[in-house]
């Protein structure tokens, strides 16, 4: 095993320790609870190699074979795999390689050609980048990179992308061109027709106002052109942890609670209005939030005690008593059947509601998970303790990646299929 070097290490090692406790918190955590673990270990692993720094300047030798397993800790913390769907196509952010499945009707994938795809392929286009976050909408894409900025490529019809609008051309993912003026950035996120980019100054939005998913307080009935809706502008709230964009809702979780904007029509956002768009970030009144998932119909909320369900048949919020340790839980709406799916420590389970509560579950996966990622309303994604990657679900776009378009009714774990 070849030594990389002193300087090559001590380079490392100083990345590592004075990267943003932020940063990690945001992009490495799906919950509270994972936030707070993973901040600890941090605390850990930077004194760790904080003490080795001093060992190596001080020119302590230290057996290579250690300093390797440092390295290769490291790279996988600032490499974890990322996913994206939206229905129409998926991004799959592995090993620091950008792949993308699905539609590419506008470049939506990275790619320069026209072409649809059921199995992720590299995005060469912007290959170069190093990126950290990936995030889709409809017909639209952006990245995010290891140094704060954010590049957008795919449709922008309604300057999703942060750029002037013009309906008729699709958007090349040319690099340069196409960076988004943003500096900072911490977090993206896609809606159907909109985005939202977290900076360290706080959280823009850009795109479509319908149902007020741009969250400026700007009524869509009213102002339905704006001149500068096509430009990513701030929205009024501040210690943003995390947000997460759905099809028309926004759910922003603050220091100070959960925060909901968008369409509200069937009471997925958990609140009660007269209007059935909320314009502008509202807090939920919910407490102890641990994570949420937010679809364009119904959401989920999950808090230290309850798992509660918010759409048009369930208001206000229903509580489910949970009889087992949920670790994490999303939405698959079908024909107005809402489905949940949830992992533990044995596996992933799935469930049509009200089930959950009486303990009626099918088992996906009988194998621990890392984590499940959503790819739209009809399938998702399983990244594995072993480290595979599967699908589960309908890939009518060829969004799951799976290597093939036909439906997959019998909830069957499927390899994801990698071009090389």
């Amino acid at each position: 095993m070849a030594f990389p070097g002193k300087k090559k290490i001590l380079k490392a090692c100083a990345k590592f320790f004075t990267c943003d406790t932020f940063f990690f918190k945001k992009n490495l955590c799906k919950s509270v609870r994972e936030r707070d673990y993973m901040e600890s270990k941090m605390i850990t692993m930077s004194m760790f190699i904080r003490k080795i720094t001093s060992l190596l300047l001080f020119d302590v030798l230290f057996p290579h074979e250690l300093i390797m397993l440092i390295l290769d800790l490291y790279h996988k913390l600032c490499n974890r795999i990322k996913f994206s769907g939206h229905g129409h196509h998926s991004l799959c952010l592995k090993d620091g390689i950008l792949y993308g499945s699905g539609l590419n009707t506008h470049y939506e994938l990275g790619n320069d050609d026209h072409y649809a795809t059921c199995c992720f392929v590299k995005s060469f286009i912007i290959k170069d980048a190093d990126i950290v976050n990936v995030a889709t909408g409809v017909h639209h894409s952006i990245i995010q990179t290891r140094d704060g900025k954010a590049f957008g490529f795919g449709y922008n019809s309604n300057g999703q992308l942060g750029l002037p609008v013009n309906p008729n051309e699709s958007y090349l993912p040319l690099r340069d061109k196409y960076l988004i003026p943003l500096t900072n950035v911490v977090d993206i996120s896609c809606g159907n027709f909109f985005s939202l980019i977290q900076t360290k100054n706080g959280l823009f939005s850009s795109g479509s106002n319908h149902h007020g998913c741009l969250g400026r307080n700007i009524n869509y009935e009213t102002n339905f052109l704006q001149n500068d809706h096509d430009q990513f502008k701030q929205i009024d709230i501040y210690d943003v942890i995390s947000f997460r964009c759905s099809l028309w809702t926004v759910f922003i979780l603050t220091k100070n609670g959960l925060y909901v904007h968008g369409n509200n029509q069937y009471k997925q956002l958990g609140i009660s209005s007269e209007s059935d768009f909320i314009y502008r970030p509202t807090p939920i009144g919910i407490d102890n939030v641990v994570s949420y998932f937010n679809d364009g119909f119904a959401s989920l909320i999950l808090t230290k005690s309850h798992l509660l369900l918010c759409d048009k048949t369930h208001f206000p919020p229903h509580k489910i008593d949970i009889k087992i340790p949920i670790i994490q839980c999303i939405l698959l709406i079908e024909d107005d059947i809402n489905q949940i799916v949830y992992t533990t420590s044995e596996g992933v389970y799935y469930t049509i509601w009200p089930n959950i509560s009486t303990g009626v579950s099918i088992s996906l996966f009988n194998k621990p998970v890392s984590s499940i990622h959503s790819a739209g309303p009809n399938g998702f994604f399983i990244e594995s303790k072993e480290g595979k990657l599967y699908g589960i679900g309908s890939s009518p776009n060829g969004e799951l990646g799976i290597g093939h378009y036909e439906n997959n009714n019998d909830n069957i774990a499927c390899e994801l299929v990698f071009q090389q």
